[in-house]
């Protein structure tokens, strides 16, 4: 796909940009995206699928994460798509203490996974939570929205 675009690449190739970015996305493994002025002005399909599957580390950067909202006092049933084997962060760690998730059969018990790439049946209860690709130096990461956003003024 296109490492950038312009607002006339946009406009006339929406329907293959639609197509190919979130394919090449998951094909690639991207767990990791620069979010510039052209961030915005993606089309509507590209945004929610940006949106799904991306959190801001912090106004510049986003990171995969997925929300998974969980069934209350049952379980909700979520096929997630790993597209990086990994470590991943589940947050809160009230819901792995209460035994409110499971992992592809299995009662999660620490915050940490190691997950394969390929599709991972997630189980959640109460009122959900976020799981989140751990970067290779090992941080667990809290989404910051906040803050000045310093791409956007540059690229």
């Amino acid at each position: 796909f296109y490492g950038f675009t312009n607002p006339w690449v946009r406009e006339h190739e929406r329907a293959l940009l639609e197509r190919e970015i979130p394919a090449a996305m998951q094909a690639k493994g991207c767990t990791a995206m620069l979010v510039d002025s052209a961030t915005h002005e993606l089309p509507p399909a590209i945004a929610a699928f940006v949106a799904a599957h991306f959190q801001p580390w912090d106004a510049d950067l986003w990171l995969w994460a997925r929300q998974l909202p969980g069934g209350g006092n049952a379980l909700r049933a979520h096929d997630v798509a790993i597209w990086r084997a990994g470590e991943y962060d589940v947050a809160p760690e009230a819901a792995i203490a209460a035994g409110a998730v499971r992992v592809d059969g299995r009662t999660v018990t620490a915050r940490r996974l190691r997950l394969t790439a390929g599709s991972h049946r997630f189980e959640v209860g109460g009122p959900g939570v976020s799981l989140r690709w751990v970067p290779a130096d090992g941080s667990v990461w809290t989404p910051r929205p906040e803050g000045e956003p310093r791409l956007r003024h540059v690229l």
